[in-house]
């Protein structure tokens, strides 16, 4: 089934793999959910596998969807995420994942997290987020779809003396910063959601939004109901400690724990949570943006170019025009990436909000998008060098507006009208290709 357009949705879960009375149970109620939910992405952890078993040929790997993400251990037969992809690619071949390995858990276990997609995948990686003296490993697993990182991580103690939750979150932090692009952090967090200068508080301050919090429609949130395997020692009343946290901005529709009994039979010591969160209208960025330029070519915004429309442009399909398109999409290659990117689209489609023939201050875009403020300065400075903002200074203030000579909008405007006029003049269907040919 083809991913929705209007939303995404996410899932992520503790399975406790292989660690449950029945398997085979757990195994087809989440295969279950994630088909008739309409997963497009699940972040899963505790994903177990007999640290003693075969290892899986690369044949049945590839057949089995999976991506390989730098992982030090090797997939192996019986590995719980192995059978979900399996159960999953029969209902829809599009499903692939991947796997990373953290530590051997309970001393018969390979312990990692898995990431799972039905979304076109453009990179795989996963990370070590531990010190190199934890004892027990943590690693962040991410799919890059869609201009999307979708992460799967597995966080350890805040008040682990060797290999501290924060420390593990800088890591996770820092290596999002330095990729571009938004992220959906998913996982186990052990950082319940009440407790006051712990770890949830420290990755809301870093500028994480939590879609919990967010959502326009939610639950109570509980993902743990009672004692589990890590907080044994103590009474544990229900909690929140898993969580889907984002860097984008925009609205999250409705979050919901799943696999509680309510919505899902319960297959793991901790509850789901799935995820919808609204996606931009990519139209309306195309339908908005070049609207917009005109309109800042009148207030002075945005200079007009002559070259737009210059002697010799290319309206045909002949071995000139693509010639002229290669050197078209050279020219807007910059531009091209800096506008590709789903936070600067938020950023962009703010400042036409804020004031669309002026200056717009950091701060402004900031509480506009729901962006952190480092965050908007990193993408403003993109689109800075891309040609498309320019900054005014007064006095120890930054105004950003869009650049009055625009080059780089001009060059876009045109390349995007020549490949609307080639693709006119190509056959729509096959008795236009035949009348064509004739």
């Amino acid at each position: 089934m083809a991913p929705s357009r209007d939303k995404l949705t996410l899932l992520t879960l503790n399975t406790h793999s292989l660690m449950e009375a029945d398997t085979a149970f757990c195994l087809q109620t989440l295969a279950e959910a994630i088909l008739s939910e309409q997963v497009d992405a699940a972040a899963l952890q505790e994903i177990n596998q007999d640290m003693t078993a075969p290892e899986v040929p690369a044949a049945a790997l590839a057949e089995a969807g999976w991506i390989p993400c730098g992982s030090d251990v090797p997939v192996r037969e019986g590995n719980f995420a192995l059978l979900l992809a399996r159960m999953l690619r029969r209902q829809d071949p599009a499903w692939v994942w991947i796997w990373a390995h953290a530590h051997c858990g309970y001393g018969r276990f390979d312990e990692g997290v898995a990431v799972f997609t039905r979304l076109p995948v453009e990179a795989a990686v996963s990370r070590n987020l531990s010190t190199p003296q934890g004892e027990c490993r943590r690693v962040m697993a991410g799919i890059l779809a869609e201009g999307r990182w979708l992460c799967s991580l597995h966080m350890g103690w805040w008040k682990d003396d060797s290999d501290p939750f924060a420390l593990q979150w800088r890591a996770a932090d820092a290596l999002c910063r330095s990729q571009g692009g938004v992220h959906y952090l998913m996982g186990d967090f052990n950082s319940p959601a009440h407790l006051r200068g712990e770890g949830y508080d420290l990755a809301l301050s870093s500028g994480w939004q939590d879609c919990y919090v967010r959502a326009e429609e939610r639950d109570s949130g509980v993902t743990v109901g009672g004692q589990i395997d890590g907080w044994r020692k103590s009474r544990v009343d229900p909690m929140r400690i898993d969580f889907a946290l984002t860097d984008a901005p925009g609205r999250t529709l409705r979050s919901r724990v799943i696999f509680n009994g309510a919505f899902y039979p319960v297959i793991s010591d901790h509850f789901g949570v799935l995820t919808e969160e609204a996606l931009p209208r990519c139209a309306g960025f195309v339908s908005n943006f070049f609207p917009m330029m005109r309109m800042g070519r009148k207030c002075g915004m945005i200079g007009s170019n002559p070259r737009t429309n210059q002697e010799g442009c290319c309206h045909g399909t002949g071995a000139g025009c693509f010639r002229t398109a290669d050197e078209e999409f050279a020219a807007c290659r910059q531009a091209l990436q800096a506008l590709g990117d789903e936070a600067r689209q938020h950023i962009i489609l703010a400042m036409t909000r804020l004031h669309p023939c002026g200056g717009v201050r950091v701060g402004a875009i900031a509480e506009e998008t729901h962006l952190s403020r480092p965050a908007v300065s990193h993408h403003i400075r993109v689109l800075k060098e891309a040609g498309i903002l320019k900054v005014r200074r007064q006095g120890t203030m930054n105004f950003y507006a869009f650049d009055r000579r625009a080059e780089a909008l001009q060059q876009l405007e045109q390349l995007f009208a020549h490949t609307v006029s080639f693709m006119a003049q190509l056959p729509q269907d096959e008795d236009d290709f035949d009348r064509k040919n004739e």
